[in-house]
């Protein structure tokens, strides 16, 4: 039986990678998540986390990433951060032990629109906007939800507000 803290954080079969406006055009480009100048892939187990120090300018979505699938393939370990004290602290860190994914979308199980990261960086979308609508949103191949606060779900109404669809 899951405990109270796993229902709340959303801890379950899914990992949520975090990705900015250039990041998401690379895994469209190229259909691989990589991480590029780090040996591992970063993630979360928790789906409400929406941010995080020295990631990009602009947050503005998600992959939703099915566990399961990723571990008959890859590695992937919780992180544990050692302070220079010698404290740990356990975070909701998940590190996929390779530094890239190929055939990305086959472990994509939702894409999620950040809708706080957007409203608040509106200003930087709005000259990619057309880019978002033309080239992100049609190939994009796992359903595309939003996320408002803790809530997560499809909002087609969102999405044509902003002008992504």
């Amino acid at each position: 039986m899951k405990n109270y803290r796993e229902i709340l954080e959303g801890k379950n079969n899914s990992l949520y990678h975090l990705v900015g406006f250039d990041q998401m055009k690379f895994i469209l480009d190229n259909n691989k998540l990589s991480s590029r100048t780090v040996p591992n892939i970063s993630t979360t187990d928790n789906k409400s986390l929406n941010w995080y120090l020295g990631g990009p300018p602009i947050i503005f979505g998600k992959l939703e990433l099915n566990k399961k699938k990723l571990e008959s393939k890859y590695k992937i370990e919780p992180f544990e951060f050692i302070s220079n004290t010698n404290i740990k602290f356990k975070e909701n860190e998940q590190l996929i032990l390779t530094n890239e994914i190929k055939n990305i979308w086959k472990y994509v199980t939702k894409f999620i629109f950040i809708k706080e990261n957007i409203e608040k960086d509106f200003q930087f979308l709005a000259n990619r906007i057309n880019i978002i609508r033309d080239e992100i949103i049609p190939n994009i191949k796992a359903p595309i939800y939003v996320q408002s606060k803790k809530s997560i779900k499809k909002n087609n109404k969102q999405l044509k507000e902003w002008g992504f669809i």
